[in-house]
Order: C-alpha cells, then sequence, then structure tokens
C-alpha cells in the first residue's frame, strides 16, 4: 500500500521533461525581431544566485548601436554558469567570454529582466579579426545534444546547420552591418 501512495505521489509532483525547439531565424528575422542590435566588446563576467538559479551576469561595452536606444554599456543576465565547480549549460544558450566581440541581436529589456539574444544562440555572433585586421562575423551553429546528461559536454556545433544566417559567417563586419541597416531603412530587397 504504501509503495502505492508513493508512486501516486511521484506521478503527480515529477516534474515532466519536455524537449523544446527554438525557431530558426534569418539575418532578416533577427533583425526585425531585434529590439536592439548592437556591436559590443564582453568586458566581464560574474556569477549570481538569484531565488536559487545560477545565472551568469556578461558586461559589455557598446562599440556601436546598429538598432535601439544607445547605451555605453549592456549587462546580459542568462541562466547557467559554473558555480561550486559543477557547470550549469542550457543547450542553447551562447557563452560568452570577456575580451571577445559580439553582435548581438537583444529582446527588450525590463526592469525585471535583461535582454536575452534572440533566438539563443542566433542572436549573438562573434566578430574576430582576420590576420590582416578585417573583422570578420561568425554566426553560433545550431547546437545538438551529444552526450547523456550525466556527461558534462552537452552541446557542440553543428556544422551542418542550414540556417540562412550562415551565409554571413565569415564576412567582414562593415558588409553585414550594412545590410543590417538597409533592412532597418527598409532599403533591401530581401525577403
Amino acid at each position: 500500500m504504501l509503495f502505492y501512495f508513493v508512486a501516486f505521489i511521484f506521478i503527480n509532483t515529477a516534474t515532466m521533461l519536455q524537449p523544446t525547439t527554438v525557431k530558426q531565424f534569418s539575418l532578416i528575422e533577427l533583425t526585425k525581431s531585434a529590439e536592439k542590435v548592437v556591436w559590443a566588446h564582453c568586458k566581464n563576467t560574474a556569477l549570481e544566485l538569484i531565488d536559487g538559479e545560477i545565472y551568469t551576469n556578461y558586461e559589455f561595452l557598446v562599440i556601436e548601436t546598429i538598432k535601439g536606444r544607445h547605451t555605453s554599456s549592456i549587462t546580459i543576465s542568462l541562466p547557467g554558469g559554473i558555480f561550486q565547480g559543477v557547470n550549469y549549460k542550457i543547450v542553447g544558450m551562447p557563452i560568452f567570454n570577456p575580451n571577445t566581440d559580439e553582435l548581438l541581436f537583444l529582446t527588450e529589456a525590463t526592469p525585471q529582466k535583461s535582454a536575452w539574444p534572440i533566438g539563443l544562440y542566433q542572436g549573438a555572433a562573434r566578430i574576430i579579426d582576420d590576420i590582416s585586421g578585417v573583422s570578420r562575423v561568425f554566426f553560433r551553429q545550431k547546437p545538438h545534444l551529444t552526450e547523456t546528461f550525466r556527461h558534462e559536454k552537452l552541446a557542440t556545433p553543428n556544422q551542418n546547420s542550414s540556417r540562412p544566417s550562415k551565409n554571413y559567417n565569415g564576412k567582414p563586419l562593415e558588409t553585414v552591418l550594412s545590410h543590417i541597416r538597409s533592412l532597418i531603412s527598409g532599403q533591401s530587397n530581401d525577403h
């Protein structure tokens, strides 16, 4: 009898894990959906516990605001991080490193919640200077689960992503920014 009672309680109170899918965005959709688009430099990261949940605060210095109201800095607070030697990750959530430049497509921030990248990993593209000093844009690729939840590593880049933004991978930053500006001003014929 005790077994059935415990089973009943477990079935009625256990959290059910449901898979989720992140909508795939093209560069056009990222630009239109974003409240703010910025070229920013990740200055610092800091771990924070909010209501018992682990968040990493990423502090960015804004180099250029392409869309939205300009601010000199932005702090993005995203779930996950390393706490007491354990790495808490959410598959698809971008992770930023200090001293890197990013092209960010962000949701609206509210007093209670920071802005987030549109479409998680899709709304954050790394900017890397090539050997000749040209800044180039590299969109993050769609992650996929590679190991079970018992292992520490949960996601790796999927090199076969068919996401439309990959057409811009490796393009010069100025080319990508010009295209985004034309989308914002309505001068682009892209669909």
